[in-house]
């Protein structure tokens, strides 16, 4: 049973992919855009919040479960010994984080000019 830094490291994706889940919902439910995504300063730029909310609720929601999920993978390879097919699992899961992610921030992008004035 290994607990390294890279350990640590996972725990805190699973802690910051539960908090940005936490984050998206919030924002559905009270209608005010996180300044997880949009910093403060920006969020009254943003002339139609409801709809803004609404086309990036899911995505968020979506990059914070791979985060999550990817912390958890890490964390069970790091203090189970033996599991089989790590190293694969390794690259799939770094693949998909990345392809998440890029996705999340293209679209986030894409809202922001959508509707920001």
């Amino acid at each position: 049973m290994g607990f390294d830094m890279m350990t640590v490291f996972d725990i805190l994706l699973i802690i910051f992919g539960g908090y940005m889940i936490f984050a998206a919902v919030r924002m559905k439910k009270t209608g005010k855009i996180s300044t997880l995504i949009v910093p403060a300063s920006e969020i009254e730029r943003i002339h139609d919040k409801e709809s803004f909310i609404e086309e990036v609720y899911g995505k968020m929601a979506l990059f914070a479960s791979v985060i999550a999920c990817y912390g958890v993978f890490g964390t069970l390879t790091d203090v189970i010994p033996g599991i089989p097919g790590v190293a694969i699992g390794n690259i799939i899961g770094i693949l998909i984080f990345f392809v998440v992610m890029f996705w999340f921030f293209k679209s986030l992008s894409k809202a922001k000019g959508k509707y920001m004035i």
